[in-house]
Formats: C-alpha cells, sequence, structure tokens
C-alpha cells in the first residue's frame, strides 16, 4: 500500500514537472520568435529612416544643382554682355557645381546618363570663363552655355525621378518585411495564448478547484455537507471571542437523534443517511444564514446561534423539535418519523473557547434524554 501511494504520489511530481517543462519551452520558444520579430521591425524602421534622409539629401541635391545651373547660366550671360568682374564668381560657381555633380552622380545608379550631360554643360562653361572678355566668341559660347541647360535640368529631371522610384519600392520591400514581421509577432501571440497561457490558466483553474475540494473535505462533514466538529469548533471559539469583545449573547445547541441506532439497525446505513440528511435540511430551513450548524458525530449535531440568549435559543430549540417531530422520511416504501433532543447553554460573558459552553450544553442534551428523548433541555 505504501509502495502504490509513493508510486503514485512519483507520477504525479513527474506529470507537473513535464508539464511545466513543456510550458517553458513554449513560452521560450514564443519569446524567442516576438524578439526577433521585434529586433527586425527595430532594423526596418532604421532602413526606412535611413532611405528617407538619403532621398531627402539627394532632392535637396538636384534642387540645388538646378539653381546653380540657372545662376551659371545667367551669369555666363551677363559676362558675356561685359560684366567682366563676375569671372571670379564663375569660377567659384564652376567649382561649387562640379562638387554637387560628383555626389549626385555617387547617389544615382543612373549616374553615367547624368555624367554625359553635365561634362557637356561643365566644358561649355569652362570654354566660357577660358574666353577673353575681348573675344568675339564669348557671346557665342555664352549662348552655348543656355543651350545646354536644358539638357541638363531634363537629366537632373530624370534622375530625381528614378531617385523616387527606387525609394518608393524600396518603402514598398520595407512595408511588406515589417508586415510579416507583425503577423509572425501576432501569430507567435495566438501561438502563446493558445499552448501556454489557456494550459496554465487550465492548470491554475483545476488547482484552485483542487484547493476548494480539499478545503472542503477538511472542514465539512461528507454526508450532511455541514461543518465537521473540528472546523465547528474553530469558528465556533471565533463567535466566543467576537461575543465576548462587543458584549453580545451567544447561545449554543446540542442535538441528538433519538431514533436514528435503530433506524440504522433496521434499515440499514442507507435508512439511517436518508434521515440525516433529512434533519440537516430541517434545520438549514429553522435558522439563519449567520448561524453555524455542524455534525459532531453519528448522531449529534451543534447549532452555534450568534446575538441570541438563552431564551430565544429555548425558541428555536422548540420549534426544531417540533419539526422534526412532523417531520416523516420515506426510507423504500416506510415513512420513517424521528424526534431530537435539544440541548441549550448560553455562552458565558468571560468565555474564550467553545469548549466550556459545549460541555455544558452537552451535559443539557444528556438530561433532555435521562428525561424521556423528545424535548428541549436549558443548561443553567
Amino acid at each position: 500500500m505504501v509502495s502504490s501511494l509513493t508510486r503514485r504520489k512519483s507520477d504525479e511530481t513527474e506529470v507537473r514537472e513535464r508539464f511545466g517543462r513543456n510550458v517553458t519551452l513554449r513560452q521560450a520558444i514564443a519569446l524567442s520568435i516576438m524578439a526577433v520579430m521585434a529586433a527586425l521591425g527595430y532594423l526596418v524602421l532604421e532602413r526606412a529612416v535611413a532611405v528617407g534622409r538619403t532621398t531627402a539629401a539627394a532632392v535637396a541635391l538636384g534642387e540645388q544643382q538646378q539653381l546653380r545651373s540657372q545662376r551659371i547660366a545667367s551669369l555666363s550671360t551677363q559676362y558675356a554682355l561685359g560684366n567682366h568682374r563676375l569671372r571670379g564668381e564663375l569660377r567659384s560657381e564652376l567649382d561649387s557645381f562640379e562638387r554637387t555633380h560628383r555626389a549626385i552622380v555617387a547617389e544615382n545608379s543612373d549616374g553615367p546618363a547624368l555624367e554625359a550631360v553635365a561634362i557637356a554643360y561643365l566644358a561649355r562653361i569652362q570654354r566660357v570663363v577660358a574666353t577673353s572678355p575681348r573675344d568675339p566668341s564669348l557671346a557665342a559660347r555664352a549662348s552655348s552655355v543656355l543651350a545646354a541647360e536644358r539638357p541638363l535640368l531634363d537629366a537632373l529631371a530624370a534622375t530625381d525621378k528614378a531617385r523616387g522610384r527606387r525609394t518608393l519600392a524600396e518603402f514598398a520591400l520595407l512595408s511588406d518585411v515589417g508586415g510579416t514581421a507583425c503577423v509572425l509577432v501576432l501569430t507567435a501571440l495566438l501561438l502563446s495564448a493558445l499552448t501556454v497561457f489557456r494550459p496554465m490558466a487550465r492548470a491554475i483553474v483545476a488547482l484552485e478547484n483542487h484547493v476548494i475540494e480539499l478545503t472542503r473535505m477538511t472542514t465539512t462533514d461528507p454526508l450532511t455537507g455541514m461543518l465537521n466538529k473540528r472546523s465547528f469548533q474553530t469558528r465556533g471559539t471565533i463567535e466566543v471571542q467576537k461575543a465576548r469583545r462587543y458584549q453580545r449573547p451567544l447561545s449554543l445547541l446540542v442535538i441528538g437523534a433519538d431514533q436514528l441506532p435503530a433506524i440504522e439497525a433496521t434499515f440499514g446505513p442507507d435508512g439511517g443517511n436518508a434521515v440525516l440528511k433529512a434533519l440537516t435540511s430541517s434545520f438549514c430551513d429553522g435558522t439563519r444564514v449567520s448561524d453555524l450548524i455542524a455534525r459532531l458525530d453519528d448522531e449529534q449535531f451543534a447549532i452555534l446561534l450568534p446575538e441570541t440568549d438563552s431564551q430565544g435559543a429555548e425558541l428555536l430549540a422548540e420549534r426544531l423539535r417540533k419539526k422534526v417531530g412532523d417531520l416523516k422520511v420515506s426510507i423504500g416504501n416506510d415513512p420513517v418519523t424521528c424526534t431530537i433532543s435539544v440541548g441549550v447553554a448560553a455562552a458565558e460573558k468571560d468565555a474564550t473557547l467553545l469548549w466550556s459552553t459545549f460541555k455544558r450544553a452537552d451535559e443539557a442534551l444528556y438530561e433532555a434524554k435521562m428525561r424521556g428523548r423528545n424535548r428541549v433541555f436549558v443548561a443553567a
């Protein structure tokens, strides 16, 4: 027997440990997936920010280059018209144009097309800068700069459009990656709910029900559902101390089922159980919710009555006695009657435990039985 019990406990422990390991593993997998997806989401966001910044910088360079080309064309025209002092400024703008142009080409994959147009444009500007103000060909060369400006502007605009298309395509890809990561995170959460939290919740509910059942088994009588003797003594002591603290009355009924042994001898244990259940139902119907009802042993009950003095307890005991006396319990096809004897005792004002009051009520019950049963006796 001991070996079987030990083996059962060992099996239960192994089941609990296996359940804990499985739940922990599932939780670790779910958390790992969510961590990876969170990192991926962060990288997607960082890439999107970087693409946005790069695109904004490229657009700014393109606009800057367009404005500079227009200024160069304007300076070339004025230089050709005789404003020779603009030659140095024209050289400075030319150098700035070349630097910006190299940056634009480096940032764009279609740089060769822009490169060819820009080289032609730069060559014409350089010829203008290199031409003496007295050279008759200066005006023609300045006009050639104006003619080369339009292809340059068109090439810059085309470069900006191509850059925009690439940016949109990359944003679309990042959006797809981010959406996939979001779906995976939601899937991991759903799997966690189904494989981790739901089993845990079930285990917690089962454990709570188990605790409730254990509590019920250790505090109540399995047949009648009333308090057992130990629980009654514990809760009764609390009521005694409350009555003493607040100087409130408290009384106790100890009840004995008079014919129970004879009924069990005639009808067997099932007949006795039927009578006990009927008595319990009568006690519950005839008392308050605040009253404590307990089954002390096979044929003895106790009812603790807060806020009740000995006179009130005696009246209640008489009502219960008459109620039980009128009761007919069907056992098989036979109606069976049973009477009760009741001992009544009021708690002492200085009582700290239930024992002294119970002893007096039990002695009163004994006296009631000695006087012929089916009666109420109040302890002095």
